[in-house]
């Protein structure tokens, strides 16, 4: 998962008078502390700040724009100048402050750039003197003016510690319905009120804790009859079942297995000697890892690799990333690196054709896969991947997937493994990706997905 950072500002405006007899310096004195995720101060560090003087609301037009570049010092503190920033748009020294009420947007950039990820709005409660008497006129008061109309609600301040519980309070005038709020902690049992209009349908909530196992149900009616599974192993020898009635003679049968020793007959006559047979020479010089075994074409010993030693198999992975996976056609992976090949079973190129795997020989393999993914939107993303052979075949049981699912700014795995048998030389396979019932985006990580390919028999 992605970690987000955070900064806390702590803000302070200072606003220097002039005198009636100076010349106004049209500027505001602005200081701000900067503090990191941890609540610790981010002390002498290169940061960039953009001021926005905006007329009427905190949604207000911006009639002045300026940045500034500047180092914390060793109290996580910045002292500025608004006016004597870098303009981006507007006149300072021509803002009419006799316009109605103004607010301060400031955005921060921790790192310096123009990436700003703080941001916070804050109402100009007393205009500074000297930038007022500018604009307005005369300064002879007039007279009282009429209660203005009620403000805009202001930015909600930082949450504050909990409080001790108060007293219970009067029923108040209900308010207008607010945005609906982060999940609180669960309170206490309150007084029941009257009931409500049915809601719309909730989103569906984490699995909760399982009940009590409930009492056995009644037997259900036979389903439907499921795909048939993989083979089974070869099962132990039954016993012996009930003679039947002798049939016809049968043709000669392949040549049986090896059956149970009977037992211990009597000892035979001694029987006439026999020719002399043709001696066998055994090789001894075979290579490390390598064993002695029986060529029945040749009628000699060889020798030959070790099935438990050789190492039959191939490993390759992506280590670029970026593949998209939310597509709803399935995306095959391709393998820019290789981490083992064994060449006398497997083939593959980092270049063409690279989400290919070769399978040279005929015969059983085993192959797996890990993809990791990353959503880095707003949006979940249900991610499903499965194995492909000869650029046709999904391989069964049921051309299995595999499926992952990762929330906002998540990270996903999906893996499988599958024995296949292939019945010709060079047939390959591939794992695709495609998306299963969302929208959001989802890419592959990079050095996170690989395959492995196993040559058994």
């Amino acid at each position: 998962m992605r970690m987000k950072k955070f900064y806390t500002l702590a803000a302070a405006i200072l606003v220097t008078m002039a005198t009636v007899f100076a010349q106004s310096p049209d500027k505001i004195s602005y200081q701000a502390v900067v503090r990191n995720n941890n609540d610790a101060l981010l002390v002498n560090a290169q940061v960039r700040i953009k001021l926005s003087i905006l007329q009427g609301s905190i949604y207000g037009k911006s009639v002045y724009v300026e940045t500034h570049s500047i180092m914390t010092n060793e109290n996580g503190l910045v002292s500025i100048e608004i006016g004597g920033g870098r303009v981006v748009s507007g006149n300072f020294s021509t803002i009419d402050w006799s316009l109605g009420s103004f607010f301060i947007k400031t955005e921060i950039d921790p790192t310096g750039g123009t990436n700003y990820t703080i941001v916070g709005t804050s109402q100009l409660l007393s205009v500074p003197y000297a930038l007022y008497a500018k604009t307005s006129g005369t300064s002879t008061p007039g007279p009282k003016g009429d209660k203005g109309d009620q403000g805009e609600q202001g930015v909600a301040g930082p949450k504050g510690d909990k409080g001790d519980k108060g007293d219970q309070g009067e029923q108040g005038v209900a308010g207008p319905k607010g945005d609906k709020g982060d999940k609180g902690d669960q309170g206490e049992q309150g007084v029941a009120g009257p009931k409500g209009d049915k809601g719309d349908k909730g989103d569906q909530g984490e699995q909760g804790i399982a009940g009590p196992k409930g009492d056995k149900g009644d037997k259900g009616e036979q389903g439907e009859q499921g795909v048939a599974g993989p083979k089974g192993d070869k099962g132990d020898q039954g016993e012996q079942g009930i003679a039947g009635p002798k049939g016809d003679k049968g043709d000669k049968g392949d040549q049986g297995e090896q059956g149970i020793a009977g037992p211990k007959g009597d000892k035979g006559d001694k029987g006439d000697k026999g020719d002399t047979g043709s001696s066998v020479s055994l090789l001894t010089t075979c290579s490390n890892g390598q064993v002695l075994k029986w060529s029945s074409s040749s009628s000699t010993w060889i020798c030959a690799d070790d099935i438990n030693y050789s190492r039959k198999f191939i490993q390759v992975y992506d280590s670029t990333g970026g593949i998209d996976l939310n597509s709803t056609t399935p995306t095959a992976l391709t393998w820019d690196s290789q981490s083992y090949v064994n060449t006398t079973y497997f083939t593959h190129s980092t270049s063409t054709n690279n989400s290919r795997v070769y399978l040279v020989e005929a015969g059983w393999y085993k192959l797996s896969y890990v993809v990791g993914s990353d959503n880095n939107t707003a949006t979940r993303a249900n991610i499903r991947c499965r194995i492909r052979l000869n650029g046709t075949t999904y391989i069964t049981p049921g051309g299995t997937f595999s499926y992952s699912r990762n929330d906002t700014d998540d990270n996903a795995t999906n893996t499988s493994i599958v024995f296949v048998q292939t019945t010709s030389a060079n047939e390959y396979y591939e794992v695709l990706c495609d998306r299963a019932g969302s929208s959001g985006a989802s890419t592959s990580i990079a050095n996170s997905s690989w395959t492995t390919a196993e040559y058994v028999n």
